[in-house]
């Protein structure tokens, strides 16, 4: 008999392309900050930043028709659209056929190591998954964010708090990535291409905090 597959929570991940000249863009910063107090436990922002000086190398393959907009589990793009968010969300949160699990050993003031178990709900021979992380921090800045909202009635009431602001706004910004790795395709072979069902697979990273990182504390 064919196995049943075995599904598991999923933690979404939302790659979001931003900007400090984008004066659209604190609508995303907006919705990120929505969602992630309404969903602290399985939604994770990453804020890519173009164009300013947050912008990193290793995220310049991830490409944006236009900001702000943002990845969805790297599967599809989308526009910030804040009356069916919550909505598009749980789509997104449907249960996984895999999970990864992840745990930080320290090694030095900026030396981890990073432990991560993958679990595929399903026995195959193909698996063809690559693992990466990513390294974000905190509270960085202040850098003066472009703000178009004084002047714009778009969103209604929810962009409220930026209406009453300047149109350069000193902003701290989150969730900004400081680097990617070991690239933005993943590591090969970090995941094996022969899985049993339910049996974790284990890879380590070790990790070096980047230069650009300013307070570790915030990472």
């Amino acid at each position: 008999a064919s196995e049943t597959p075995i599904t598991y929570p999923r933690t979404v991940v939302y790659e979001e392309g931003t900007g400090t000249w984008c004066g659209f863009c604190p609508a995303g910063i907006v919705l990120m900050e929505k969602l992630k107090k309404a969903h602290p436990d399985n939604f994770i922002c990453i804020a890519v930043h173009r164009g300013d000086r947050m912008e990193i190398s290793g995220y310049r393959s991830l490409a944006f028709s236009g900001l702000p907009r943002y990845w969805v589990n790297r599967i599809e793009t989308r526009g910030i659209l804040f009356d069916d968010a919550e909505e598009q969300f749980l789509v997104d949160a449907t249960p996984s056929e895999g999970k990864v699990e992840a745990s930080l050993t320290e090694l030095s003031d900026r030396h981890l190591k990073l432990s991560v178990k993958t679990t595929l709900g399903f026995t195959t021979t193909e698996a063809n998954y690559r693992l990466a992380y990513v390294v974000t921090e905190d509270s960085v800045g202040p850098y003066s964010q472009k703000n178009y909202f004084p002047n714009d009635g778009l969103y209604g009431e929810i962009m409220a708090e930026w209406r009453d602001l300047s149109t350069n706004v000193p902003w701290k910004f989150c969730d900004v990535a400081r680097e990617i790795y070991p690239t933005f395709s993943g590591q090969k072979y970090s995941v094996p291409s022969s899985m049993e069902q339910g049996v974790p697979s284990s890879y380590d990273f070790d990790v070096w905090l980047p230069s650009n990182l300013r307070d570790r504390n915030n990472a």
